[in-house]
């Protein structure tokens, strides 16, 4: 769905610091087209901690909110990304996301199985020479890249959360062929360690998207400051990394593969 559409919305109930009710609601030249109510409730769980949830209740979805109605999960939960973010460590999660001609079943797979990944995630010029994943939470991806002038990097993925085709949460570092963890080749005061959630959702007629969060994990000022110092690196690196999920989807299509990839050489 496209063009502007400005959102309107109500406090139903302010109980504070202990409950919030509000409305919200989206309209165009037709009329409301989407309105929700959503709930949140603050509970404490320690003198530092507080486990605030949010219940969403959709009150209208006409056809055309169809794409905002499924995004809708990905959307909160970015918002409660950056949220976590800002209380955590002062700096916003770099956000991106795109669409794609691909089922949902098909992106996943692609974000999950080493024999995707080796052909999509390197940067251009770069090929995947080492792949060793143990796919589950508490497990980890550890890869070998070795750019076109021959330097090898590594990096590492260590899984938090997996929720099959909604959500991916890892902790990602550069590493070595030991596993240990390394520093950024080209920036040595970049986090050692950054927290990325890719959030996965069906938009119907063949489509799907994918939302990405992405912000230091556990890290020092002086990480935090470089991190975000280098937002506009992030756009290009990103829409690079996007395009070559996207060609490689599409190739897998037209090849009739659907989700299967030969073993990376």
């Amino acid at each position: 769905m496209e063009g502007e559409h400005p959102m309107d919305g109500r406090f139903h109930e302010v109980e504070p610091p202990r409950r919030l009710v509000l409305g919200t609601w989206l309209q165009d030249a037709q009329g409301r087209f989407l309105e929700n109510r959503a709930t949140v409730v603050f509970e404490e769980e320690g003198p530092d901690a507080t486990r605030m949830t949010l219940t969403v209740e959709l009150l209208l979805a006409k056809e055309r909110s169809r794409p905002m109605v499924g995004g809708m999960a990905a959307g909160w939960n970015q918002s409660l990304d950056k949220l976590e973010g800002l209380l955590a460590g002062g700096v916003e999660p770099f956000c991106t996301g795109r669409a794609f001609h691909a089922p949902v079943s098909l992106l996943w797979e692609a974000h999950t199985q080493p024999e995707h990944l080796s052909r999509w995630m390197a940067p251009a010029g770069s090929t995947v020479f080492h792949s060793d994943m143990d796919f589950r939470e508490g497990g980890s991806y550890h890869y070998g890249l070795r750019t076109a002038e021959g330097v090898e990097m590594w990096g590492l993925q260590r899984y938090l959360r997996i929720e099959p085709g909604v959500r991916l949460s890892s902790i990602q570092s550069f590493s070595n062929k030991d596993r240990g963890p390394a520093r950024h080749p080209l920036s040595p005061s970049w986090p050692l360690e950054t927290l990325t959630h890719v959030d996965f959702f069906d938009l119907g007629n063949g489509m799907a998207a994918v939302s990405v969060s992405w912000a230091p994990y556990r890290s020092d000022a002086a990480g935090v400051a470089a991190f975000d110092g280098g937002r506009a690196g992030m756009e290009g690196g990103f829409k690079g990394t996007l395009d070559s999920l996207e060609a490689y989807l599409s190739g897998l299509l037209l090849s009739g593969k659907g989700g299967k990839a030969s073993p990376a050489g």
